[in-house]
């Protein structure tokens, strides 16, 4: 884990120290004063990784609605309460407000930067499926997050993705959104002056920003304008592949760690491979439009709901023709799958939980 850290540390400081000096170089075409040059490359990147932070995180939807769930009280599921509250004491963390998805997928995950404010979300699913000790397992192994303030962990360690992810959709819509825009005002006989710019076309029907992937825009002539912004979008893209990558290590070590906290808590490693094993029957059962809903959120959940194996969509009237290239894309694919998934493989887990069952077997028999 520190290792992961003090290497996102370095890709932080690297990106933003080249941003840094883009600024800089940008702000020397415009003004000959060396020392103002420098100061307005710190203030403009330190404003503008403050502000898109900011807009990062004040724009995404909760979790909690992204998974429709709904918070229970203790008198409608007064036993799950109980196990919740007696798992909350033996971690010494704050009992969660307790919210259940109307799903058939398997879910379970918690949600909130502070544990004060942590929400336990588990789906029809999950209960359905596991046995009382089984649900404890899966409720401690989620409590185990919070009470190693993994959300926190993982919040601060997502930044340089966030901060970069983010200028580099900017940066990569900027220029043709900006020219598709003055091209509407000059065809209705408009001015930016008459014609300001509403909150929708800014941030979207629903506040979020708005992304356009073309990088390039036709002229009048016919000629392509090539976006000057490429720099920022290689950098950016750097940043985004090698940050994911070492989140991706550093979340497989946090599974690893919320599992075998979990297993001491409740005293029975099995019970918790149990469940993962039924949990993992369960996901291959469902069928993958039930998936997909949650695909987007299935990182945060006990298990990923992604498949390991990439399906290929055969082309042609008969559906009898491979895409071009596939040979090639799909171990690209499955490469990518392993460097960026979230979790361990199940069956790893399955065998460090036997090895802890064996563990505690042993010194339940030397006392």
């Amino acid at each position: 884990m520190a290792t992961a850290v003090c290497m996102l540390a370095l890709v932080t400081i690297g990106f933003l120290a080249t941003l840094w000096s883009l600024v800089f170089v940008l702000a020397l075409f415009v003004t000959v004063s060396l020392s103002l040059s420098v100061a307005l490359a710190t203030v403009g990147t330190t404003a503008l990784a403050i502000y898109v932070c900011y807009l990062e995180y004040t724009q995404v939807s909760s979790i909690e609605e992204r998974t429709d769930a709904t918070p229970v009280t203790p008198e409608e599921y007064p036993q799950l309460y109980a196990l919740t509250t007696r798992i909350a004491s033996q971690l010494d963390v704050p009992t969660p407000t307790i919210a259940i998805a109307e799903r058939r997928t398997p879910e379970a995950m918690v949600v909130g930067f502070r544990p004060s404010t942590t929400h336990l979300v588990l789906s029809h699913g999950t209960i359905a499926a596991l046995d009382a000790d089984e649900l404890e397992a899966v409720v401690a192994h989620e409590l185990a997050h919070v009470a190693n303030r993994d959300s926190i962990v993982m919040t601060v360690v997502s930044l340089p993705v966030v901060l970069a992810d983010g200028l580099r959709a900017r940066a990569r819509g900027e220029a043709s959104w900006l020219r598709q825009r003055t091209s509407d005002a000059a065809d209705t006989g408009d001015s930016w002056s008459d014609g300001e710019l509403t909150e929708a076309e800014i941030f979207g029907e629903n506040g979020e920003w708005l992304v356009y992937p073309d990088s390039t825009a036709a002229d009048e002539d016919g000629d392509e304008e090539t976006d000057n912004s490429l720099p920022v979008v290689v950098i950016t893209t750097v940043t985004v592949a090698v940050s994911r990558v070492i989140i991706a290590v550093l979340s497989r070590a946090r599974e690893t760690a919320a599992d075998r906290t979990a297993a001491e808590v409740t005293g029975s490693p099995s019970a918790l491979a149990w469940a993962l094993r039924t949990l993992d029957e369960q996901i291959d059962r469902t069928p993958r439009a039930d998936l997909r809903e949650v695909a987007d959120v299935s990182a945060l959940s006990i298990l990923p709901v992604d498949p390991v194996e990439v399906d290929v969509v055969m082309l042609g009237p008969e559906g009898d023709v491979t895409p071009s290239y596939w040979s090639i894309r799909r171990p690209i694919q499955r490469l990518k799958h392993r460097l960026l998934r979230t979790h361990p493989p199940t069956e790893r887990r399955l065998e460090e939980l036997a090895a802890l069952e064996g563990r505690f077997e042993r010194e339940r028999e030397t006392t």
